[in-house]
């Protein structure tokens, strides 16, 4: 009986921890190379939803950079699209959360 209750213990304990841990969760700070495959999916589904032109499929990933700053830090990952004809939007910033949570894309950086 102490056996059962100790390894149900555990296990629950394992499933708070990796549910944390996820993007979006409250884990903390997620790698940089999660961070730049959340971005890439972000791209994916704003070239899906027509919101960024088809060209943006086959772009650049250039940085991944953790802005930290007194009120919360932020992922900026930079793409870039040497394909587009605008010169002005050949660089495309995508900006998340610390835990991988999707902000907002530009072109400004800002």
């Amino acid at each position: 009986m102490l056996k059962k209750t100790l390894l149900s213990v555990c296990l629950l304990v394992a499933a708070t921890f990796s549910a944390n841990a996820h993007p979006g969760g409250h884990g903390g700070v997620i790698p940089e190379d999660e961070a730049a495959m959340i971005a890439t999916q972000q791209i994916t589904r704003l070239v899906d939803a027509e919101k960024l032109p088809s060209s943006w499929a086959l772009s650049k990933l250039e940085k991944v950079e953790l802005r930290e700053d007194e009120e919360a830090n932020e992922y900026i990952v930079v793409f870039t699209n040497p394909k587009a004809t605008d010169p002005t939007q050949q660089t495309l910033y995508i900006f998340l959360t610390e835990s991988g949570e999707y902000i907002a894309a530009n072109y400004s950086g800002l």
